[in-house]
């Protein structure tokens, strides 16, 4: 249906509406998002998508403009008008275009949270029938982020040659908790490609098995793109005695200093307290310690008024010097700034209620009560902690999508296991 709108409105809609879902698919990994702050942006995107979907046929060719160098939130956008104006055409084009751009696909994935059903379905499944890789492997990813990958596909799946493929079904089983998949994973323990094995490792770990672990420690151990994930998964996983041997291994190569500070929080012992407030005291590593002893201590330094101003002369991020070399963002951009002094003060009124030796998440000994409120009022990456909590507590159950639209995410809170 076509309302006739002026092309100029369209196009204000197209452009808030990309620059809204990149925000988006930044926020669902920072520190300071939270399930309220992205149901504000979902019911804006919402609403712009209302008044493309009325002006699709109009809207294709703007779009289709916009793809002569997409960003992520353009991706997404296009993918999601291309389908839902059934266009085979359209629908090669962007998946094309996404193919031959890596870093616009979580764009594209983006696109089928927002599809309504039963299309969404529809659409993932009819790209999971495909012949070519790239779209079985977007239907994958499409339906494995809202946990409905169908099993049939997986078993049959598992014979695939592509790598690509093979790592992302192994994610798929421990995302959707397939217990019932395990001894797959579990032959793919020493599989020669780092992302089949690490992904294997990383599904029977949290599938509750201990064959994981190992393999795991070893992506935890070395600096590389999956340091981080094999870390906070393992730590969680093991016991504590086994925690501070690896903590105590990661400290003795200087490049892992991030890490350990990281690890320390997913270990959870009030043993590091203390240590952690000495790395407070230390400018470059200061807010990632802070969030740290909120991850152990559940304390929201900005809300307790625990934090302070940035110091004078800090610079966020890259800066406007062209012969820079440095282009990152500061990871850590949305923490606090801890007040050293506040925080002693803070650890000293309240450390008696923390014993050495437990683990701790957020306060409180971690249980499935907890951690599901947790998942309703904690930030993205404590959130993202409690989902995996809830799938070792409870080994089969699914992971819970923290990056899910809103409405989707509150509903599932409704009936997950273990709410009362």
């Amino acid at each position: 249906m076509s309302t006739g709108a002026i092309p100029q409105i369209l196009e204000r809609h197209l452009d808030d509406l990309s620059g809204l879902i990149n925000q988006r698919l930044g926020l669902v990994h920072q520190a300071n998002g939270n399930l309220t702050l992205l149901g504000r942006m979902d019911e804006r995107i919402a609403a712009h998508l209302d008044a493309l979907r009325i002006n699709a046929s109009s809207c294709w060719p703007m779009c289709k403009a916009l793809l002569e160098s997409p960003d992520p939130g353009e991706m997404c956008v296009a993918t999601l008008l291309a389908i839902e104006l059934d266009r085979a055409q359209y629908v090669s084009h962007v998946l094309a275009l996404a193919e031959s751009l890596p870093e616009t696909q979580a764009g594209a994935l983006a696109a089928f949270d927002w599809l309504p059903e039963p299309l969404g379905t529809q659409s993932y499944l009819r790209l999971l029938a495909s012949d070519q890789p790239f779209w079985r492997l977007t239907g994958l990813a499409a339906s494995a982020q809202q946990r409905a990958t169908p099993i049939p596909f997986l078993t049959e799946s598992m014979r695939d040659n592509d790598p690509g493929l093979q790592a992302r079904l192994l994610q798929a089983v421990g995302e959707q908790g397939l217990t019932g998949h395990l001894p797959w994973c579990t032959a793919q323990l020493s599989n020669p490609e780092p992302d089949i094995r690490f992904w294997a490792s990383w599904s029977a770990t949290l599938l509750g098995s201990q064959h994981g672990l190992k393999p795991l420690g070893e992506f935890a151990i070395k600096p590389g793109p999956f340091q981080q994930q094999a870390l906070s998964l393992l730590l969680k996983a093991v016991p504590l005695a086994a925690a501070h041997k690896l903590i105590q291994s990661l400290s003795q190569t200087p490049e892992n200093q991030r890490a350990v500070i990281k690890a320390v929080a997913m270990a959870g012992d009030p043993f590091y307290v203390p240590w952690l407030m000495e790395r407070m005291g230390e400018p470059e590593f200061t807010r990632l310690a802070g969030e740290s002893f909120s991850f152990i201590t559940g304390v929201d330094l900005a809300y307790q008024d625990l934090e302070r101003k940035p110091p004078e002369d800090f610079e966020s991020g890259p800066n406007d010097d062209p012969d820079d070399p440095n282009v990152d963002l500061d990871e850590d951009d949305d923490l606090p700034w801890p007040d050293v002094e506040k925080v002693a003060r803070w650890w000293w009124q309240h450390s008696k209620a923390f014993a050495e030796g437990t683990r701790y998440f957020m306060g409180k000994p971690v249980t499935v009560e907890h951690c599901l409120a947790v998942l309703k009022s904690g930030f993205q990456r404590q959130r993202v902690g409690a989902a995996q909590y809830l799938c070792l507590i409870s080994p089969g159950t699914p992971l819970f999508p923290t990056a899910a639209p809103t409405w989707r995410q509150h509903a599932l809170l409704q009936t997950w296991p273990g709410h009362s």
